[in-house]
């Protein structure tokens, strides 16, 4: 059951693009090796599902020290990870990979196995995959109400009901939603915003790979992505406690992707800037029941894993 009128249209078709090689997230955890595994099989996929694909690369830069100290810890964390094609660079050797990038970059981590898709490609893709192996669509249907009975759960959703013994809820930001017509909440979603850039074919020459910068100081970074339509994606600002319809974007947002485009590679200017745009996308937090309503508990979770309730 698809809510909206055609399948990719929440937060699967707005982001980074990133296919990532593995060393951002913890060692040892399901999501780390998920990662890994996922990233080098990645072409094999999209050659079976006919979705272009595009192993670029990537180089992660910084400016100064402070950076180059998160950058040593992710490479650590890549190696006892068994992420393969990783390696500490100076900043001579980013702008050779990068003969565009600010000459202030003082070095960086590389990794060969990085990549990037169409989003929306690759979700159409997958979608005509399942229905040709018999999985029926039924778009333009909202689901209003999930009842466990009978072994199963009923759902109601716009024009009809359902029986079925198992529900897998892929609802996006509103996935928290869906699970509370079941049971009461032990995780919600927080959502965050960020607004990106997307240039004109025409500076294409400009980027290689996947460009990541991290901060002198603790904050947001930032991703340039080579699409493989030709065009550069740059982004995403960090907007915290947006609103899950909100996909505005912001003056703050678009003055950091200036500044951010400014430092890493000067020469992108934002005159060759075709289309700005906003995502939302989910945040994951265990609540606490506080009165009447729920409140965070501890930082956000940022691991695959499996949360068994009474409905499990």
């Amino acid at each position: 059951f698809e809510r909206e009128n055609d399948v990719s249209m929440g937060i699967s078709r707005a982001c980074t693009a990133v296919i990532y090689p593995g060393y951002d997230t913890r060692p040892g955890t399901l999501k780390t090796e998920l990662c890994i595994r996922g990233c080098l099989q990645f072409h094999e996929l999209c050659r079976r599902l006919g979705v272009r694909y595009s192993k670029c690369g990537s180089v992660m830069t910084c400016f100064g020290e402070k950076g180059m100290e998160v950058i040593e810890k992710k490479y650590r964390n890549g190696l006892e990870s068994g992420v393969p094609g990783i390696e500490l660079i100076t900043g001579d050797s980013a702008r050779e990979l990068e003969p565009n990038l600010n000459s202030r970059v003082y070095g960086g981590l590389y990794s060969e196995n990085t990549g990037t898709v169409l989003p929306w490609e690759l979700c159409i893709a997958a979608f005509e995959c399942a229905e040709s192996l018999g999985v029926q669509f039924k778009l333009n249907r909202n689901v209003t109400g999930i009842k466990r009975e009978n072994g199963g759960y009923t759902v109601s959703y716009d024009g009809g009901i359902a029986f079925s013994p198992a529900v897998v809820n892929c609802a996006g930001l509103f996935a928290d939603d869906v699970y509370e017509m079941v049971e009461a909440p032990n995780i919600r979603i927080f959502p965050r915003k960020g607004d990106y850039f997307v240039f004109d074919t025409k500076v294409s020459k400009l980027l290689n790979g996947v460009v990541f910068f991290e901060p002198e100081e603790k904050g947001k970074g930032f991703t340039l992505v080579p699409t493989v339509t030709g065009n550069i994606l740059a982004g995403p600002s960090d907007d915290p406690g947006a609103d899950k319809y909100d996909t505005s974007t912001t003056e703050e947002g678009i003055l950091f992707l200036r500044e951010n485009l400014e430092n890493i590679i000067p020469g992108l200017s934002v005159r060759n800037v075709i289309r700005a745009f906003s995502a939302v996308r989910p945040n994951p937090y265990y609540v606490l029941r506080d009165g009447e309503t729920y409140t965070k508990s501890g930082r956000s979770i940022n691991e695959f894993m499996i949360v068994e309730g009474e409905s499990a």
